[in-house]
């Protein structure tokens, strides 16, 4: 890709603040992600299956809403980063890593973050 058409990082940043502006549309399925587009930008949240645990799926739904919003209920806020764009959830947050981590390993499923489950549902057996 030319120079020309690299995207810089405040670039980005201002496409990401004008998209997060708009109104998500559900684009489709790919794997355990819901994928939504909102202005420029598409956005995968992981899909929030009926069999799952009532703790995970209340973190989901936090994760979900952030990636969305652009913010969490713990004050993180999305952010630009090199390669596309990340959450640091606060440490007690149950959308965070480490909680998603503790949840799944808590009921006997593997981690519901990207990359490593993108596209093979966790809890299945």
């Amino acid at each position: 890709m030319s120079n020309k058409r690299k995207l810089s990082r405040e670039d980005a940043r201002r496409v990401l603040g004008r998209s997060l502006e708009a109104e998500p549309v559900l684009v489709g399925v790919m794997g355990t992600y819901e994928m939504w587009v909102k202005g420029q930008v598409m956005f995968g949240v992981p899909v929030i299956r009926e069999e799952y645990p009532a703790e995970l799926k209340t973190a989901l739904e936090r994760r979900r809403r952030a990636m969305l919003s652009g913010q969490c209920d713990c004050g993180a806020r999305l952010r630009v980063v090199r390669q596309g764009t990340q959450i640091d959830h606060a440490a007690g947050c149950i959308a965070s890593d480490a909680s998603l981590d503790a949840i799944a390993a808590r009921h006997g499923g593997r981690s519901v973050r990207l990359p490593d489950d993108a596209f093979s549902d966790p809890w299945e057996t």
